[in-house]
């Protein structure tokens, strides 16, 4: 049962969160919220999660965009499409086909992404039983 505590008139108040912004609205215009939210539906977007939400989804794009265009050469050292490829890899030995369907990516895009890692030594490309090439880490 939920602690509640009655008060004149033996109205139920619930006890409170405690947390920064609970009584101030929203930080943005100051307008009331409900249920104590930190910001009004207008001032969404300024949620600090979602704008680095929105950030690390323009660096995607961007990275998209450089691997499209320069292949090989637009993958960079802290590159979050590496990263996701080498998540991927870690779970198990994937085709570039399947690494470029699950990133959301053109297949050059995919392979331009495991030939660095190739070159690297991360990665090893290996000839399935059916004469599929996969990609493994080392």
């Amino acid at each position: 049962m939920k602690d509640v505590r009655l008060i004149e008139g033996n109205e139920p108040l619930r006890r409170r969160r405690r947390g920064p912004d609970k009584d101030e609205g929203c930080f943005v215009c100051g307008e009331t919220t409900s249920d104590g939210k930190p910001v009004c539906i207008e001032h969404l977007d300024q949620i600090p999660e979602i704008v680095a939400i929105e950030g690390k989804i323009r660096m995607i794009d961007a990275e998209r965009e450089r691997l499209a265009t320069k292949g090989a050469r637009g993958v960079g050292r802290d590159s979050i499409l590496v990263r996701e490829v080498l998540g991927m890899l870690k779970a198990k030995p994937m085709s570039i086909e399947k690494i470029a369907q699950d990133l959301d990516l053109h297949e050059n895009s995919s392979r331009a992404i495991v030939d660095v890692l190739v070159k690297r030594g991360i990665v090893r490309l290996e000839r399935t039983g059916r004469g599929r090439m996969i990609a493994c880490l080392t």
